[in-house]
């Protein structure tokens, strides 16, 4: 299970020091060809940043330029990601860690020395000054998990005044349940369509009832692949 491991500095020269410090240490791997043991840096100067705005299930903002796995890093939870985009909107920079659970105690002990700040008092005072983190997608989307904008859910047992982790969730990527659930059903009645058949010399019926399971067994796979990668809405 992957985890994903955020940090905030006041310069882009910060952030890039952790990120090529867990790079020499060998946590990090960029050529990898999988989300595992990656990291990303965003600030000002990222080329899906605009001013003043936040994302939603609709537009991803700079999120969408993550250039590997599908934007994985928008799969946190909507408030944490609009704090995150509000920081950069001050000049700050994030750092987002994804590393597999062999590496995180490792990543987290580079991060801890470093001179991130801590995000949760700084974000207090941005309330304070009375900025107010856009109406999440809980309000407006009915979908189910929607409203956490992914499946990353934050560890507050591993999380200090520096950094924050979260865990992915891999049981509820997005629309897995019901592929699952289509695919079994599918399965079911194609193999009683089948059964029939065979008892009755229905070849018709038999052969509909193959078609119908193969349909299901490809839903249960795409339920799965979602379930694994969580990267579809």
């Amino acid at each position: 299970m992957g985890q994903k491991i955020t940090a905030m500095f006041e310069s882009r020269t910060e952030a890039e020091a952790v990120q090529n410090e867990l790079r020499s240490l060998g946590i990090l791997k960029d050529d990898d060809d999988t989300a595992a043991n990656r990291g990303h840096v965003y600030d000002k100067t990222h080329s899906s940043y605009r001013a003043g705005t936040y994302s939603d299930h609709n537009d991803r903002g700079f999120w969408s330029d993550a250039g590997w796995d599908d934007d994985d890093d928008y799969r946190m939870p909507d408030e944490d990601r609009h704090v995150y985009e509000e920081g950069v909107h001050r000049g700050n920079t994030l750092l987002t860690v994804t590393v597999d659970d062999e590496m995180a105690d490792r990543a987290r002990e580079v991060i801890e020395r470093s001179n991130a700040f801590d995000v949760d008092a700084e974000s207090s005072s941005w309330r304070s000054q009375g900025w107010s983190a856009p109406a999440t997608a809980a309000a407006t989307a009915g979908a189910a998990g929607a409203a956490t904008g992914g499946y990353y859910t934050r560890d507050t047992q591993a999380s200090s005044t520096r950094y924050r982790s979260y865990r992915r969730d891999t049981g509820n990527g997005p629309g897995e349940t019901s592929y699952r659930a289509s695919g079994v059903a599918n399965e079911t009645i194609g193999n009683v369509k089948q059964g029939i058949g065979n008892l009755t010399g229905n070849e018709s019926l038999r052969q509909s009832g193959l078609e119908q399971e193969r349909k299901g067994e490809a839903q249960h796979r795409e339920g799965d692949r979602r379930g694994e990668r969580g990267n579809e809405f």
